[in-house]
């Protein structure tokens, strides 16, 4: 995966250079597809993280799920699950304030999204209990 990153790091700086007119072959189209390609990886790396901080969580390791949680964030900071899930790790250790930040992002995000309401309601009760 790390092989993946990398290359398409390569990838963007030669889109860069193209732009700048460098000589490179590549396209602003090709650079957003490419730039749209690392997003993906990035979420899905964010998932893995998030899924991981789950399964630490349900085995008790609360500090080990924060961190990958975390991670998740600095890899994907809109994702809205490790946002939820990051706030009930931090309540369940009675670290509300941080709790109440991560729940409000998570409804930030959430709230005018179509389809969400029963999430968005979720979200909201946990927030309740933090304040």
């Amino acid at each position: 995966m790390e092989a993946i990153k990398t290359f398409l790091k390569i990838l963007c700086v030669l889109a860069c250079l193209t732009l700048l007119g460098f000589g490179c072959t590549t396209t602003a189209t090709d650079f957003k597809t490419q730039h749209s390609t690392e997003e993906k990886l990035n979420t899905a790396d964010a998932d893995a993280h998030t899924n991981l901080g789950n399964e630490l969580g349900r085995k008790g390791d609360l500090e080990g799920a924060i961190t990958e949680y975390r991670a998740a964030l600095r890899l994907a900071p809109n994702h809205v699950d490790a946002h939820t899930n990051l706030g009930v790790a931090l309540k369940s250790l009675g670290r509300k304030a941080e709790a109440k930040g991560e729940f409000q992002q998570a409804l930030k995000l959430l709230e005018r999204v179509p389809g969400t309401q029963k999430k968005v309601e979720d979200i909201r009760q946990q927030l309740r209990d933090v304040e």
